[in-house]
């Protein structure tokens, strides 16, 4: 499923990932 949004809307996977990252990096900051 997640691969298929992807395809449809690859600025939305762009996005969430950018977003993902950035959590990423507040989480490793807070341990």
């Amino acid at each position: 499923l997640a691969e298929s949004i992807g395809d449809k809307y690859p600025l939305y996977n762009a996005i969430s990932q950018e977003k993902a990252q950035k959590f990423l990096e507040e989480v490793k900051e807070h341990l």
